[in-house]
């Protein structure tokens, strides 16, 4: 019978005479990638082997699938179980050995399985190489890589509870109820099918090797995003929402399960003091700006013993201590907080300040139908800060280019044009509804949260607008001022309520990659799904809560060339933790920005760089994203691709070896292809997922970047007077920033 190979357990033979216990789960683990052969010989079977008519062969194949399975949670919990008793785990290279290559065979095993098949190949590859590279004892940021890739993991296991969670308890509860089963135990049916699966066991092992790695970093499972000390009544909800506190008037701390970077911390509520979140959020996303901007400390945890010892503390009063060194949740008598707030408040920790500037709408010069501008010509009355901002990123890029300003300072700026404040006005006009939409905005300046008043005229008002027209005329004057090498552009807001001090906005309106621009009806729709998203709810509560009133939002549209970036950068001039102005912040990913302007789940690379000393780049945190956002072939639209960290080699060279033909010696090592040679393409792992990450495997590559991003950063935080929030990417090593605004500090 063939079969798609199993990944072959390796291990140090040495390791096998540290003492009879590791023995003995060597022969463990042996039994589970003997299990997982079986398995993947029956899997075969299913598809291959067993005609249509032998259905009793089939079910057999099944049931001894099944069966196999329930083993494998056996072996499990007894290497996990042995792995638990070793007390000094973290001081013995054998420990990181055997659990790293239980979560391998994992991973396979669930594949088999056919859950999240790629990612449980790519991140199970990554697993074995970081299993062959320098302890994590000895290196830390062999540590933290190995950290980023066993999040990775969790989240597989996460992402099978949450589905099941999702999809199965409703018929659970009505099958139950029609087979006349307790209704306790079709309640508890979920939960039961989840601690019985082989991913029960893979969140535990994540759990142990989190713990460890935790150790060795000296952390405290907190990742602070916004500092300051606050205090209020702890919280939980599912999510950020105007809802979440509705009735509420006392200081609140939310704890919240999951966020996905639309929120907007003051449309809760200003009683929202706090914010524990129970996943990873980068530092540099859209809501991490939009809170330290509203001035509310937040802070992630993915510790699980952590989030369930803050979760005990529901309902009563509580601090909240977040800073440098370290977090501390902590519950308090009401009278006692008032001191403890203000001693830590006197530190001065950054973040702390309670007091939030008042926001204004920016001026706004309508311009004649059918006006189109070049970038540089663009002033903020006529197209926004970011369009104006854009403009002068221009300019600030041939001036980098001078020898005046240094060789690693220079930069580009994506060319592109502004359709100014005024066209949708005039689409309204053309389109004969421009007194409905003037009714239907006095009606969302005071529409109710309850009832889905709110989202029924949001609604409406985003209907009406994106069915405007643009005129024939203004895409022939955006085609005709673009280069004439444009395949592709990116399609972007620009607001006279955003990019402003006291008021960022940011992630608030939409940016529509990968359109035609000589598409005019493709393009045409993209302008006014742009200008549409002015009146989305949230984009609505935003201005309620800085009180600009609805009726003061303008829209104009900034239209650049869209660029295919081997990896995207947000960073702040000033450390946004410790407010230190000598050292800039930068989060990075590879792919298009928008994983690191969301809330994608997962972490970027994280760097802490010196403005003043050259080659002081810190790594802070590795990239664990499972996917990156990448532009289509021709420049249309975009799409999602895996991503596999371990990479080293080209894709050719590595299409080549895992088909037998290595290229010139290239991947050869165990740690690179060697680790799964010959069997990537049996076990589904695409080509196009191979492309090398040098910022994981390469120190140099980190420092290289984090020098070029503080010389950038340095001298656009120089020419513009103030610290500045920048936004680019990396293309064949040359840094092309595309947008810059003031950093909320």
């Amino acid at each position: 019978m063939k079969h798609p190979p199993f990944t072959p357990f390796t291990f140090s033979t040495s390791s096998l005479l540290y003492s009879p216990q590791t023995a003995f789960t060597s022969q463990l683990l042996t039994g589970l990638c003997s299990l997982g052969e079986c398995g993947a010989g029956l899997r075969s079977g299913l598809r291959n082997d067993a005609p249509d008519p032998a259905i009793s062969m089939r079910q057999q194949f099944r049931l001894s699938e099944v069966g196999l399975e329930d083993f494998a949670f056996m072996l499990l919990s007894s290497i996990i179980n042995h792995l638990e008793a070793d007390g000094h785990a973290a001081e013995h290279a054998h420990w990181w050995e055997m659990a790293l290559g239980s979560a391998e065979l994992t991973l396979m095993h669930l594949k088999l399985s056919r859950w999240q098949g790629e990612e449980c190949v790519v991140v199970a590859r990554e697993l074995a190489a970081w299993k062959a590279t320098t302890p994590v004892t000895s290196d830390r940021d062999a540590a933290l890589r190995l950290k980023a890739s066993v999040e990775r993991v969790r989240r597989v296991a996460e992402s099978f509870s949450d589905q099941t969670l999702q999809v199965l308890p409703d018929h659970s509860k009505k099958l139950g109820a029609a087979l006349n089963v307790a209704e306790h135990a079709a309640q508890v049916y979920c939960e039961g099918e989840i601690r019985a699966s082989l991913v029960f066991q893979l969140a535990k092992l994540c759990s142990l090797l989190l713990k460890q790695l935790e150790a060795v970093l000296g952390g405290d499972g907190f990742d602070v995003l916004v500092s300051g000390a606050v205090a209020g009544k702890l919280v939980e909800v599912d999510r950020i929402s105007p809802e979440s506190l509705e009735g509420s008037h006392e200081d609140t701390v939310l704890l919240v399960k999951s966020a996905d970077g639309d929120e907007e911390v003051g449309a809760a509520g200003g009683s929202v003091k706090g914010v524990v979140l129970c996943q990873e959020l980068p530092h540099l996303s859209h809501l991490g700006v939009r809170a330290r901007q509203e001035h509310v400390v937040f802070v992630t945890s993915t510790n699980e013993a952590q989030t369930a010892t803050i979760r005990s503390l529901a309902g009563e009063w509580v601090t909240l201590q977040a800073g440098p060194s370290g977090v501390t949740v902590q519950a308090a008598e009401r009278p006692a907080v008032a001191s403890t707030v203000a001693e830590a408040s006197s530190s001065k920790v950054a973040g702390a300040e309670t007091s939030k500037p008042a926001a204004e709408a920016g001026v706004v010069n309508k311009l004649p139908a059918g006006t189109v501008l070049r970038l540089e010509d663009t002033g903020v009355a006529e197209g926004g800060a970011k369009a104006a901002y854009c403009g002068q990123l221009l300019r600030l890029a041939a001036a980098s280019r001078t020898d005046a300003a240094g060789e690693l300072a220079r930069f580009e700026a994506p060319a592109g044009v502004c359709v100014p404040f005024g066209a949708m006005e005039a689409a309204l006009e053309d389109a004969g509804v421009k007194e409905r939409f003037a009714e239907l905005i006095k009606v969302a300046e005071s529409a109710s949260l309850e009832g889905g008043a709110l989202d029924e005229v949001c609604g409406e008002l985003r209907s009406v607008v994106a069915a405007l027209r643009v005129p024939q005329g203004v895409c022939d004057a955006v085609v005709a001022q673009l280069p004439e090498s444009t395949e592709s552009v990116i399609v972007r807001s620009s607001a006279n309520v955003e990019d402003l001090q006291g008021m960022s906005g940011a992630g608030l309106y939409d940016s529509i990659p990968g359109i035609d621009p000589r598409n005019a009806q493709e393009f045409g729709a993209a302008v006014a799904e742009v200008w549409a998203s002015l009146y989305t709810r949230r984009g609505v509560l935003s201005r309620r809560a800085a009180a600009v009133p609805q009726s003061s939002a303008s829209m104009a549209v900034v239209v650049q060339v869209l660029l295919k970036p081997d990896v995207s950068f947000v960073l702040h001039t000033v450390s946004p933790v410790d407010g230190d102005a000598t050292r800039l912040y930068a989060e990075v990913a590879v792919g298009l920005g928008e994983t690191l302007a969301s809330g994608t789940r997962g972490s970027p690379w994280r760097m802490s760089v010196s403005k003043e000393v050259p080659d002081d780049v810190v790594t802070l945190g590795f990239a664990n994203f499972s996917e990156q956002l990448v532009g289509l072939p021709g420049g249309r639209g975009v799409q999602t691709r895996r991503v596999d960290y371990s990479s080293q080699v080209s894709n050719a060279a590595m299409w080549a070896a895992v088909q037998g033909q290595p290229r010139n010696g290239e991947c050869t090592s165990q740690a690179g292809c060697g680790a799964w040679e010959g069997g990537a393409r049996a076990r589904g792992l695409r080509s196009d997922l191979l492309t090398p990450q040098p910022l994981t495997l390469q120190k140099q590559a980190r420092a290289k970047l984090g020098n070029q991003l503080a010389a950038v950063g340095s001298f656009l935080e120089e020419q513009l007077g103030e610290a500045q929030d920048v936004e680019g990417v990396c293309i064949n090593g040359t840094l092309h920033v595309v947008q810059t605004r003031p950093q909320p500090i």
